[in-house]
């Protein structure tokens, strides 16, 4: 008999039979006799079991492992999943891990202004994305974004040279490794058949990357499902993982935008007419968030806004951006409930931020007057309970459709700001 077994049918037996004496002795206490002898019953099966336990595990021979597929093999696999076959077969290059690390800083230096996005951030800030209730916000954002990366990426297609690098301890027998470095196989599949695409806002590029990294997204889930995982890849080390626990919420939420959104997104449109209609998407990319996540709203065409960057009352300007729904509710969760941020979001129809050192103005446009009045209602509760006991200049109006928003350090800035927004 299977000791394994033998060993389930002793515990069993034991339990049973320490119910029976417990009942023995709620029924009948003067039964000692048999007492006495189921109690050597348990005793006798207890020794059994040690024995048993103190047994060396008979040697079962280890299952045989496939060979890991090759980077070219996983580049082939890349093009029948994705259905596009390379202008060009990109050429993998192994790096030690260091290297692939600090290749991946740089690619985040360079997708940040010069200044290593202090500006951006220090707007960002003000504004409340990044909440800094303290004012002395300690945070790099080369070292976060690149942390958060980490996290998901682990091999990097440069489009200038069609080189695809990834660290040479790599475990391609696991299929988390395998679906990485097919990420990178479909993103120069991208760059090659739909080019280089670039866009004129943070809200934009989020749709954008959601595009593309959801497209990457369904072809994970096509390989997890039928692709089997011969090891086990190790957990990351707390060192590994601390800069995107470095990252703030804000940061950490539009990273995680493409992965979660983005797949569902593309997994509509491929619902429809397979990867062709992906392909269409490509020729009119979604412009927002809001059309990422609401995929029947696709295409939509927000309200552009503009505003007078120049400077203003003898200070230049940090930062403009738009926010879109996915940052409006972002901006409203450090403050209130997740399903009230949401709900005071979704009527987002467009919008455009600028900040300064002392102060800044939003514009905002909303689907109807109903959605405006949530907004309005919703950005003023946020202000009333950020800048308790802070001497602070806000003003929230709404004109129809139109929510507008200033807030200046000073009653003399509040009032240049008010003429940027007429």
């Amino acid at each position: 008999m299977n000791p394994g077994h033998l060993l389930g049918y002793l515990i069993l037996g034991a339990t049973a039979a320490g119910g029976l004496i417990w009942g023995i002795v709620q029924k009948r206490e003067d039964s000692t006799d048999k007492i006495a002898f189921l109690q050597s019953k348990v005793k006798m099966l207890e020794d059994e079991i040690s024995d048993l336990e103190s047994e060396a595990p008979p040697e079962v021979a280890a299952p045989p492992t496939s060979p890991a597929p090759t980077p070219d093999e996983i580049a082939q696999r890349a093009e029948a999943y994705r259905e596009l076959t390379f202008k060009e077969k990109p050429v993998f290059i192994a790096v030690p891990r260091q290297d692939f690390e600090a290749a991946l800083e740089e690619d985040v230096r360079r997708s940040l202004p010069d200044d290593g996005g202090e500006n951006l951030l220090a707007a960002l800030a003000q504004i409340g994305f990044v909440f800094d209730p303290d004012g002395e916000f300690e945070f790099d954002m080369i070292e976060s974004i690149t942390g958060l990366r980490l996290t998901q990426e682990n091999a990097l297609y440069d489009p200038a040279a069609n080189t695809i690098t990834y660290p040479e301890d790599t475990e391609l027998r696991d299929a988390g490794e395998r679906s990485r470095l097919t990420a990178a196989c479909v993103t120069a599949l991208q760059h090659q058949h739909f080019g280089e695409i670039t866009v004129e806002n943070a809200d934009a590029a989020h749709a954008l990357a959601a595009l593309r990294t959801g497209e990457i997204g369904q072809i994970t889930l096509r390989i997890s499902l039928l692709e089997p995982d011969e090891v086990g890849a190790p957990p990351p080390s707390p060192e590994a993982t601390q800069p995107y626990y470095g990252a703030p919420v804000y940061l950490r939420e539009t990273n995680l935008f493409p992965h979660v959104f983005g797949t569902r997104f593309v997994g509509e449109l491929h619902s429809k007419n397979g990867w062709e209609t992906v392909n269409a998407a490509y020729a009119r990319i979604p412009s927002s968030s809001a059309e990422v996540m609401h995929p029947k709203n696709y295409p939509s065409s927000p309200t552009a806004i503009t505003l007078d960057t120049s400077p203003l009352a003898g200070e230049t300007a940090l930062a403009t951006d738009v926010a879109g729904e996915l940052g409006i509710n972002l901006l409203l969760q450090t403050l209130t409930a997740p399903r009230t941020s949401a709900s005071a979001a979704i009527g987002w129809a467009g919008d455009r931020w600028l900040s300064y050192p002392s102060g800044y103005l939003w514009d905002t446009r909303w689907k109807d007057e109903n959605e405006a009045a949530e907004f309005q209602e919703q950005i003023e509760t946020y202000l009333k309970r950020r800048y308790v006991d802070i001497d602070i200049f806000p003003q929230v109006t709404r004109e129809q459709t139109r929510v507008t928003l200033r807030v200046a350090d000073t009653e003399a800035f509040a009032q240049a700001l008010d003429t940027r927004l007429k």
